[in-house]
């Protein structure tokens, strides 16, 4: 299965032979004095999916969140997902995979230690359609806290 997988994949190497179904945006709000949510929002066109973070260990891409190190910021659990989760069994991957169509907010909450900090970030991803999926993408951000 994955042998097809990559014949399909190399296929499509070339990012201008491909759309790009998913469009980011990057808010903060305040949540009080020194905590704060960072809202990661993916806009999904259709037919097009975004998979979900690490939901099983067979998600063949799952949406992966880092942020860089600062000492002056904590952050308080890992990314929360707000949407509508579906999931479906992909004869491609043999597995249950767990994806968002339309938008998905991923959300960080954070406390600072100082007035203002400036937070810096990166989101990889894939999406699929359900037949051929783009390569891994990765989208750089920064947000300011104060």
């Amino acid at each position: 299965m994955l042998k097809n997988f990559k014949v399909i994949k190399n296929l499509f190497k070339s990012p201008r032979l491909l759309p790009d179904p998913v469009n980011w945006k990057f808010i903060v709000k305040k949540a009080n004095t020194n905590n704060y949510y960072i809202h990661m929002m993916a806009f999904i066109e259709s037919p097009w999916r975004l998979y979900a973070q690490a939901s099983s260990e067979d998600d063949p891409f799952p949406t992966i969140i880092r942020f860089e190190g600062n000492p002056f910021v904590s952050f308080i659990g890992r990314p929360r997902e707000i949407g509508n989760v579906k999931e479906t069994y992909e004869e491609t991957y043999s597995t249950i995979t767990h994806f968002y169509t339309i938008a998905v907010d991923f959300v960080q909450e954070v406390e600072i230690l100082t007035k203002s900090e400036l937070v810096k970030g990166k989101v990889t991803y894939m999406e699929c359609n359900g037949i051929i999926g783009n390569n891994l993408k990765e989208i750089v951000f920064q947000v300011e806290l104060n």
